[in-house]
């Protein structure tokens, strides 16, 4: 019993001495009352070391209310709340009242239950000074393995807003990160042994900042936010040229007169700016630099060391007077740039032109030269066309005369098959002739034998009679069979 009671005198000590060393920065004023609230602080990270126990400190100051009773309500996350609100003491007569705040989960309710236990997230501690003031704070309850970084980031002795912190452990692990706020602070948790102690490694990023880091170790048995003071400065970035280029001519690069320098190129030439880009005086090679002209923008190329080169066309004018081309030369690297301005004299490319014209002269004359020698190979081709077409001709001629020999020829043939064909006709007609005179006796002999016939059938039942008329009828027949045959051979 001495022993806890001893172990809650030095926290209650411990959290004495963590509030007053918040007073400057993290206490809660109200102006028109002259009420301090020191502790517990806004957005304030409690670790809960008992689950069962929720253990804390109050610390106030208000000189106008000497002897009113201070009394405390808290509310949670899914409907944790105090049963009823506790009275934790007295302003004192010097206006203070510091209180070492023990609060049992069994005086906590959850949807009309006993609360078996309290559970990390968002809580608010409802603070009230009689019926004259109240004040609504907001605390975390986080785990007891888990420890506040209370990172604060300083630049030329300022704090410095919207830094990223992140926090590593001591094997290089990712653990956390934020961003600082408006007074260049940043509430990061963390794992935490807080039987050893955990060792973090905090580091600062911000555009246009030097990068830095610094390492902490968080002792063990540690209660409260772990303050962490983190340094850096802006970074300087330096850009200058080295020399200027035009047609091969390098220039060397002479003193600035009001920060401009001054450089010389021709017309439609290519102009180039070497650029040296440093950063604290150390080269950098992977700035981004650029060259505005005219209303255009070229990006210029890393070639090593530093040093980049920026090319521009140099814009050709119509009236072949010289003029003045202001190019501004930008380096930008870590959100942060550098930069510096040319005038370059534009003079009118002369040699150019003159080359230009040398050229479509040679060019020309190498065309004059390919149509004398197209002329030349066609007079040839046509000879040779002219030469083959009067042969053909004459081969035509040739075979003319050999097709009207022909027809000839042929006319001859057609006239004697004309009178061959009369012959044959007049042949035919006779033919046609003697068949009619056949026919006409086939006719006749035909009337004989019905005659026959006749006087055969009147002499019915003379036997002999009938076989002579037969007879009669057969060489009748025969008769006939005879001319038949003749007028055939006739007509073969």
């Amino acid at each position: 019993m001495k022993r806890n009671g001893l172990y809650k005198l030095v926290l209650a000590i411990s959290l004495a001495l963590y509030a007053l060393s918040l007073m400057s920065v993290s206490s809660i004023t109200n102006a028109s009352t002259g009420v301090i609230i020191y502790s517990p602080t806004q957005n304030e990270h409690i670790p809960l070391i008992n689950p069962k126990l929720l253990e804390f400190n109050v610390s106030i100051y208000a000189p106008q209310y000497p002897g009113y009773p201070v009394s405390l309500y808290i509310y949670g996350p899914d409907g944790i709340k105090m049963n009823a609100p506790v009275g934790i003491g007295n302003i004192g007569s010097n206006g203070a009242e510091n209180s070492t705040v023990m609060l049992l989960s069994s005086s906590f309710e959850q949807n009309g239950q006993p609360l078996a236990q309290f559970v990390p997230g968002e809580y608010v501690v409802v603070l009230t000074i009689s019926d004259v003031y109240t004040a609504n704070i907001t605390i975390y309850l986080t785990s007891a393995n888990i420890t506040t970084l209370d990172v604060t980031a300083y630049s030329q002795g300022q704090p410095l807003p919207g830094a990223t912190i992140e926090v590593y452990s001591s094997t290089g692990a990712y653990l956390n990160q934020s961003v600082t706020g408006p007074n260049g602070a940043a509430l990061i948790q963390v794992p935490y042994n807080p039987t050893t102690g955990s060792t973090y490694k905090v580091v600062l990023t911000k555009a246009g900042y030097e990068e830095n880091s610094t390492t902490v170790t968080v002792p063990p048995n540690f209660f409260g936010q772990y303050m962490v003071k983190i340094y850096t400065q802006p970074v300087v970035l330096a850009a200058t040229p080295v020399y200027f280029q035009d047609m091969g001519i390098r220039e060397n690069v002479t003193t600035p007169i009001n920060g401009v320098y001054a450089a010389g190129a021709f017309e439609n030439s290519t102009f180039s700016t070497i650029v040296y880009v440093t950063m604290m005086g150390e080269p950098v090679t992977s700035a981004t630099v650029t060259a505005t002209y005219n209303g255009m923008t070229v990006t210029g190329k890393s070639i090593g060391n530093g040093l980049y080169n920026v090319s521009i066309t140099i814009p050709v004018l119509t009236d072949n007077v010289p003029y003045v081309l202001d190019v501004n030369v930008t380096a930008t690297y870590q959100g942060t740039t550098a930069e510096f301005s040319v005038q370059v004299v534009a003079t009118p490319n002369l040699y150019q032109e003159i080359a230009t014209l040398q050229t479509e002269v040679s060019n020309l004359e190498n065309e004059v030269s390919v149509l004398k020698s197209e002329l030349s190979g066609n007079v040839t081709i046509l000879e040779q066309n002219i030469s083959t077409l009067k042969t053909q001709i004459s081969v035509l001629e040739s075979n003319i005369s050999n097709i009207n020999s022909e027809l000839a020829t042929l006319k001859n043939d057609v006239a004697s098959l004309n009178s061959t064909v009369g012959s044959l006709s007049s042949t035919v007609n006779n033919l046609k002739s003697e068949v009619s005179s056949l026919q006409t006796e086939v006719s006749s002999l035909n009337s004989t034998v019905s005659s026959l016939q006749s006087e055969v059938n009147s002499l019915n039942g003379i036997k002999t009679l009938v076989y002579a008329g037969l007879a009669l009828a057969v060489i009748g027949l025969i008769i006939a069979i005879v001319a038949i045959v003749l007028v055939m051979r006739k007509v073969a």
